[in-house]
């Protein structure tokens, strides 16, 4: 039971079905899974471990917000682990999967570019999809328990800056480009070049999250 609340909790944040700053009931959630407050009580004390909510005494359960500082943090510590990841895993990771995933990315650039870099929701998802299959391979194939630990931490955090950015014409040029050169560079067998693609890439990243929240003046 508190791993069917932590996992239902956990899923609304990340949709923002449950916004930051919104105060979480346990009776109400308790209510909505149909369980006793006990599991939905220790499935927050996770999700404030996992840094999603903060319990604060004699008031309640708070989501977390995001600020420029979190988003900074957050893809500094990315730009670290990830660019590690990719360095260990270039000798290892399965080019089956690595050919498959550029075989993607070269279909939806294809799509793409025939419309002035511009793609519908449903192959913006996909995008999104792709992007994370590549980065959780990267991770996986490293062979770190304790690394694969610590990123999968750090992606629901990064899951829930999904709203704040949008996949311009340019980004999604990039996003395209620079995810076929760390293929690439995986495929080579090339660690020291696949972490610098890495690198790049989640920094790239970074400034555009940060520059969406700055925009819309969401703190």
């Amino acid at each position: 039971m508190t791993e069917l609340a932590y996992q239902s909790i956990k899923k609304d944040i990340l949709a923002w079905h449950i916004k930051p700053g919104d105060c979480v009931s346990e009776q109400q959630l308790a209510d909505q899974l149909g369980i006793s407050r006990t599991p939905v009580r220790e499935a927050l004390q996770t999700l404030a471990r996992d840094g999603l909510v903060t319990i604060v005494p004699r008031k309640g359960t708070f989501v977390r917000e995001i600020s420029v500082e979190d988003i900074v943090e957050i893809y500094n510590l990315r730009e670290v682990i990830e660019g590690l990841a990719a360095r260990l895993a270039a000798p290892l990771t399965d080019q089956d999967t690595l050919a498959k995933l550029d075989e993607a990315f070269v279909n939806i650039g294809e799509l793409a570019a025939a419309n002035n870099w511009q793609l519908p929701d449903d192959k913006q998802e996909e995008l999104i999809t792709l992007d994370f299959a590549l980065h959780d391979a990267i991770v996986r194939s490293c062979r770190s328990p304790r690394l694969v630990q610590i990123s999968e931490t750090l992606n629901d955090q990064v899951q829930r800056t999904r709203v704040l950015s949008s996949y311009t014409l340019d980004r999604v040029e990039y996003s395209i480009v620079s995810h076929r050169e760390i293929i690439d560079a995986l495929l080579k067998r090339n660690g020291e070049l696949a972490e610098h693609c890495v690198r790049e890439h989640i920094a790239n990243s970074r400034e555009a999250v940060v520059e969406s929240i700055i925009k819309f003046s969401w703190r």
